[in-house]
């Protein structure tokens, strides 16, 4: 939804400085806003997995997540409103995936309206050595019963 009220407020903005109504002719259609705002949640949250761009080139999540994004600015850049790929629905999930989490980080923090801080921020449980590389498809036991935290 957030993808989509984005996109809604760029287009009537590029309307009313352009004037053009082909802007706002074709509908939003899809859920790749939705995607895009997933994206942004598995970079930030596991930003130091590895995955495979294009199928060829080992990265981390975060620095495919910056790339993805980054690409989407420049075909909206490029295209701009004329386009048949909504990019900003794409940006708008984006920029709505992160504020979701910003939010929910702050109020799983407890901090209330005057800005004290009384717990942790976002905290994520991950047993990151039974999801090593090496590991993948094995169970394996954990070393400690002690879950580890990922901030």
């Amino acid at each position: 939804m957030g993808a989509g009220l984005i996109y809604l407020a760029g287009t009537l903005t590029y309307y009313l400085i352009t004037g053009h109504v082909l802007a706002m002719a074709a509908p939003l259609v899809g859920a790749s806003g939705a995607t895009y705002g997933l994206l942004l949640a598995y970079g930030l949250l596991f930003g130091d997995r590895i995955i495979s761009f294009m199928m060829l080139f080992p990265m981390k999540a975060r620095y495919y997540t910056m790339l993805i994004g980054g690409v989407e600015l420049l075909m909206l850049m490029d295209s701009g409103m004329g386009s048949q790929v909504a990019n900003l629905a794409h940006l708008g999930g984006l920029i709505t995936g992160f504020v979701f989490l910003w939010l929910v980080a702050r109020r799983r923090s407890g901090r209330s309206s005057s800005g004290s801080k009384r717990g942790r921020r976002l905290k994520l449980v991950v047993d990151n050595e039974s999801l090593s590389h090496n590991d993948l498809g094995k169970s394996s036991q954990r070393p400690s019963d002690d879950p580890k935290y990922w901030n």
